[in-house]
This record gives C-alpha cells, structure tokens and sequence, in this order.
C-alpha cells in the first residue's frame, strides 16, 4: 500500500469536511475533475468548490467515515459514509431540497487516479458515489 496515496486521499477528505473551498480546489491538477455520480454531475476549474459548498451548506456538521482505504498503483479507492444534519437547503441538478432537519447518511465510494494530481497523490478524479440515501432521526 502506498502511504503517500493513502495521506494525500485522507488529507483530501480532511480539507473538504473543513469546508476549505480554496485548499480543495488546490488538489486538483488543471485538467482534474470531480465527478458525482450520485447527481449525475462533473466539476473542473472553479467548479471543483460546488460540491463541497453545496453539501456544506445543507449539512452544516456533515463529517466523513472512512472505512476501508485500497490501492492499486494511482489508484485509490475509499469506501466511506458522508453524515450530516440536513439543516440547510441542498441545490440538486433539478432542483432545491429544503432542510429536513434529519440526520442522513451517505453510504459511498470513491475512486482517485493519484497520476493526474497536482502532488503526490491528491483526489484528481472522483468516480462511483452511490446514490443510496439514507435518512433518520
């Protein structure tokens, strides 16, 4: 397993649950993309900062889970929850889902190709987000 993939993925995880909009943004290499399949929608330049803005604000305490961290070469594959309070209004492809104030859980996961990143091994590409919600009191 490679350690540095492994840092530089958690440290990706780390600055996008901070809400660091700029640092996030600075993980991706010019040509890198973000691409939610959960919403159907790829981010590059600017855009990079749309999901973790948008998910911020509707889940104001959202925290990730990671479960199981796997590499093979440059890639990196984590299983992970994404959990939260939906406190805020989340903007959806088609359209704006009003604060449940519920607890939610997103069960994911998450592909890196550490070839593309800016430095050793940061979330360049993001590939295979379930679409599975989940949400409770």
């Amino acid at each position: 397993m490679n350690n540095d993939n492994v840092a530089a993925v958690r440290n990706a995880h780390a600055v996008a649950e901070r809400k660091d909009l700029e640092g996030w943004i600075n993980l991706f290499t010019p040509d890198g993309v973000f691409v939610d399949n959960s919403v159907g929608a790829t981010y590059r330049g600017r855009a990079l900062a749309d999901p973790v803005r948008n998910y911020g604000t509707a889940f104001s305490n959202m925290h990730r889970e990671l479960f199981h961290i796997y590499v093979d070469g440059n890639v990196v594959v984590v299983q992970l929850a994404l959990q939260g309070t939906h406190d805020g209004p989340l903007q959806l492809p088609l359209a704006s889902c009003l604060p449940q104030v519920s607890k939610w859980t997103h069960r994911a996961a998450t592909c890196s190709n550490s070839k593309t990143a800016r430095s050793n091994a940061s979330t360049a590409t993001q590939r295979g987000q379930s679409s599975l919600l989940s949400s409770g009191s």
